[in-house]
C-alpha cells in the first residue's frame, strides 16, 4: 500500500477522517490527502487528538475554504518536533 494511503488510514484510525473520506475511494491520488490536510485544520484535530486540550479547537476556523494553518498548530509541531529530535541527540552523545 502507498504511504499516502497509509497516512490516510491511520488518520481515518485517529478519528480525524471519517472511513468514507474521498480519500480511501479507489480513484483516489495522493493529491486528494493533500488538499484535505492543506490548511492544517485536521492537523490540528490530530494534535488533540494525541495530546488532548494541545489547541484550542474554538480558535481554529473549521471551514476549510476560510483557514489557514492556526499559529497554535506550528508552536505545537516546533515542540513535539524539534524538542525531541534534540533529545534523541543528545542521548545519542
Amino acid at each position: 500500500m502507498e504511504y499516502w494511503r497509509q497516512c490516510a488510514m491511520w488518520l481515518i484510525s485517529c478519528n480525524v477522517l471519517p472511513a468514507n473520506h474521498r480519500v480511501t475511494a479507489d480513484t483516489a491520488q495522493v493529491f486528494d490527502l493533500a488538499q484535505t490536510l492543506r490548511d492544517g485544520v485536521l492537523l490540528c484535530q490530530l494534535l488533540n487528538n494525541l495530546r488532548p486540550h494541545t489547541i484550542n479547537l474554538k480558535e481554529i476556523n473549521l471551514r476549510p475554504q476560510m483557514s489557514q494553518v492556526h499559529p497554535s498548530f506550528y508552536a505545537l509541531l516546533y515542540e513535539l518536533l524539534v524538542k525531541n529530535i534534540v533529545k534523541s541527540n543528545s542521548c545519542v552523545h
